[in-house]
């Protein structure tokens, strides 16, 4: 699950991650917001998806060590 608000409602509301991407794992250690760039991290294991919007960019997933993280780390537990 997630919290999702959108600029035209006032409280947040809860979500099924499955809903909006039913290709990420049913279990998340960790995610990350980039507002900016609109991108969206989420972190399972030893790998992490970047979304935009709904979609799953390509050559994702990719292994947490590509972000500089020695192999030794096998998941993460916030970000």
């Amino acid at each position: 699950f997630f919290w999702r608000l959108h600029p035209q409602q006032v409280e947040a509301e809860l979500f099924l991650t499955k809903s909006f991407w039913p290709e990420l794992p049913n279990h998340v250690d960790a995610a990350y917001e980039h507002p900016s760039r609109d991108l969206m991290f989420i972190f399972r294991g030893r790998k992490f998806w970047a979304l935009n919007g709904y979609d799953i960019l390509e050559g994702y997933p990719r292994k947490i060590s590509d972000l500089g993280f020695p192999k030794e780390v096998k998941r993460l537990s916030a970000a």
